[in-house]
């Protein structure tokens, strides 16, 4: 597994390490919803609505639920059809906010999706976009997080690839990374500008905080104990408002700081089975991972992931279809499998 050790980087990072409450046994049912094995889906949307609705047809089933946020900056979204596309799971839509990519948003609709969750209570919860699916059925999916139960799946980036300022120092003004105004122009100006300025003076909201700073992906795999570790962390995720990029960092950060860290899946920086999704970045685009067509569905459906992104309508409609009916084509011939051998009596479904 290896040790943990801080990034390297231009900032000195204490050594120190916070315990801030001790996990709940895997499986245990010490609080309210971890004793169910149900899972909930929280999905955040922003566009690609063809692709969000093969993927709550691909969810829907009696063992999940579904939490929705859709970006408060979507003008028209038919929330009335979507709610009921699912027949066998519960569709949620929380409040919506402005989400922003690189600004704490990312990590405040991050939370409000839990927190809608963790008030029913489930064994698992899954974060994905509405650019991503399921390549796997959900019996293939229920099975291997029974047989992997209590573990969770969050994916750390690897050390010396990333800026320990992009936590160290204030960033101000970061909505204003994606205007196009006045204001917006008037706003990276300064928000530069105090940028520099910080490092002139070095700079560093680190110094007295007894933690490792680590970054990794937004999407994850988690349990209900730490779920519930992440909504009672207030403070020290409300630290990361003032960061670059906070969604990469807070989760992380909490986990390889508290004893959920020996919990993981893998502690492999970099690794794919880390949070089971197949995503490539050997193939960047527009600064982010390779967008599957067509060309890729071999590859896709051979993956030993349970979820691959990032699939895009305006730039391949078809694999998202070819997708959505392959899996369906196997979850369909799994539960008439399940159905004959009730019928024979061989086993209790």
């Amino acid at each position: 597994m290896g040790q943990k050790t801080p990034p390297k980087a231009a900032f000195p990072e204490p050594t120190a390490r916070f315990r801030s409450a001790v996990p709940d046994r895997p499986g245990s049912c010490n609080s309210r919803g971890s004793g169910t094995q149900k899972h909930a889906y929280l999905i955040a949307a922003h566009n690609n609505f063809y692709n969000l609705e093969k993927l709550i047809l691909l969810l829907d089933d009696k063992r999940n639920d579904i939490y929705i946020h859709v970006d408060k900056k979507v003008k028209s979204f038919d929330f009335a059809r979507f709610s009921t596309l699912a027949t066998k799971s519960s569709v949620f839509f929380t409040p919506r906010i402005k989400v922003y990519w690189g600004c704490y948003s990312q990590v405040r609709y991050i939370l409000i999706l839990l927190k809608a969750a963790v008030e029913t209570g489930y064994r698992y919860y899954h974060l994905l976009s509405g650019a991503d699916l399921p390549i796997k059925t959900q019996d293939e999916i229920h099975a291997f997080f029974k047989r992997k139960d209590g573990r969770e799946f969050v994916k750390f980036s690897r050390e010396g690839t990333w800026s320990i300022r992009r936590v160290a120092l204030y960033s101000i003004f970061t909505n204003a990374w994606h205007g196009k105004g006045l204001p917006s122009v008037a706003g990276r100006f300064v928000s530069r500008c105090f940028r520099v300025a910080q490092i002139a003076l070095g700079v560093n909201r680190l110094a007295r905080r007894p933690q490792v700073i680590k970054k990794g992906a937004d999407w994850f795999s988690i349990t209900h104990e730490l779920a519930r570790f992440v909504l009672s962390s207030t403070e020290k995720v409300a630290f990361f408002r003032h960061s670059a990029a906070p969604s990469e960092h807070f989760l992380h950060t909490l986990v390889f700081n508290s004893p959920f860290y020996d919990r993981l899946h893998s502690q492999i920086e970099k690794d794919p089975n880390a949070h089971m999704r197949l995503i490539d970045w050997n193939r960047p685009e527009g600064g982010g991972p390779h967008i599957f067509r067509q060309a890729d569905f071999e590859c896709i459906m051979g993956s030993e992931m349970l979820f691959a992104r990032k699939f895009d309508e305006n730039v391949d409609r078809a694999i998202i279809g070819r997708i959505f009916e392959a899996v369906a084509a196997r979850q369909r011939r799994s539960e008439e499998e399940k159905a004959e051998a009730k019928a024979k009596g061989k086993v209790e479904v």
